[in-house]
């Protein structure tokens, strides 16, 4: 990339309104804003959005970087706050229990036919469906924002495998595992409760 700067140098001249810095900040960081936000599940129009306000919250919030991480970890942890917040809505709107299509050969493919729904739900099954996706939003909202990140790449949104999500966060493997493990025994339990107090009370 043009210019020799570091990240932090060009994080200190963003601190002071220097907008060559942003412009070079902004070259240089451009594509894994973009990975993230293209891998959140939101729509092509929302991640375009959320790219563009990563950025403008970089430099609005220039000034408080501590250095206590690389410029690049911070912009990382400024997008995964922007998809975190967005991960709600994200989620009211699509039909969190349509079973995406695995590709060919894949090694979860019985998992997915697994969760798959039956066509033309009746009434009584639309009901029950409404009340689960209503249990469903309302555990995702109490997740962390860690274990709703992990979901959104790997269950919610476009279905990563483990290794991408893993190199689109800069987290290891384990990391990964873990997280998605945890957040699904979790989401699970709490909506067991929410769907069996809905149905009795």
């Amino acid at each position: 990339m043009a210019g020799g700067d570091s990240d932090i140098e060009l994080l200190g001249r963003m601190a002071l309104r220097d907008e060559a810095a942003m412009k070079l900040f902004y070259e240089r960081h451009k594509s894994m804003v973009g990975r993230l936000a293209f891998a959140s599940g939101l729509s092509d129009t929302d991640a375009a959005d959320l790219v563009q306000e990563a950025f403008i919250r970089a430099w609005g919030a220039a000034g408080s970087f501590r250095g206590q991480s690389s410029a690049a970890s911070w912009l990382r942890g400024i997008v995964r706050h922007l998809i975190a917040d967005h991960i709600d809505a994200a989620v009211r709107g699509r039909s969190v229990f349509a079973s995406p299509r695995p590709p060919a050969g894949e090694e979860d493919e019985e998992d997915y036919a697994a969760r798959a729904e039956s066509p033309d739900p009746g009434p009584e099954k639309l009901a029950e469906l409404a009340q689960s996706k209503r249990c469903i939003d309302s555990c995702l909202a109490k997740l962390g924002k860690l274990h709703r990140e992990v979901l959104s790449l790997r269950i919610t949104g476009p279905e990563y495998k483990e290794q991408e999500v893993a190199q689109l966060l800069g987290v290891p493997l384990g990391t990964v595992k873990s997280r998605t493990s945890i957040a699904l025994k979790q989401l699970s339990a709490c909506v067991t409760r929410c769907s069996e107090g809905g149905s009795h009370g």
